[in-house]
């Protein structure tokens, strides 16, 4: 059996290693490079946290009262941000990494999420 590194068959021919793999490499010092930046990696390192509510221009409102807590925009949220409300039946959105995309209020089979114009923004028609 090869190793990997050691420039045999595991390499394919002429023993070099595909462009851009290195094998000797080692990991960079936790907090130079995070070494993975996104919440379906394989957990192994540091996750980038980049605080993306800064970016939205809409915000999710949830009306409790049309709610049925059927959990779709906890499901549909690309970014994960839909947590449990404080009533611990309903869903809210964690404003601090929400990006406003609007993607929970679409799924939304009772209409009991409203996209509002985030502070300071002009709705243009």
């Amino acid at each position: 059996m090869v190793e990997r590194g050691s420039g045999g068959p595991a390499h394919g021919a002429g023993g070099k290693a595909p462009a851009g793999h290195n094998p000797s490499a080692q990991a960079k010092p936790a907090g130079e490079i995070f070494e993975t930046e996104a919440s379906w990696s394989i957990s192994s390192g540091e996750l980038l946290c980049l605080h993306t509510g800064d970016w939205r221009t809409e915000r999710p409102v949830f009306i409790k009262e049309e709610c049925n807590a059927c959990g779709f925009c906890y499901i549909f949220c690309p970014i994960q941000c839909i947590v449990d409300d404080e009533d611990g039946i309903h869903y809210a959105a964690d404003m601090e990494y929400c990006k406003g995309c609007g993607v929970c209020a679409k799924e939304c089979p009772t209409g009991a999420i409203k996209m509002m114009p985030e502070g300071g923004f002009d709705v243009c028609s």
